[in-house]
């Protein structure tokens, strides 16, 4: 994995294109399977909903 560099933050640098591959295919498994903005906040609506019950 890439280095952690400390600084005023420090965070996660990835260097390589390999890397840097593996969280684009993440990222991008992630928002093919995510909810519509629509779907999210019906699904949030109704569990607001059912927390009253």
């Amino acid at each position: 994995m890439g280095t952690v560099r400390p600084g005023r933050r420090q965070g996660l640098h990835l260097d390589r294109p390999h890397e840097i591959a593996r969280y684009d295919a993440a990222f991008a498994d992630m928002w093919d399977t995510s909810l519509s903005e629509e779907a999210s906040r019906s699904l949030l609506t109704n569990l607001a909903g059912t927390q009253g019950s």
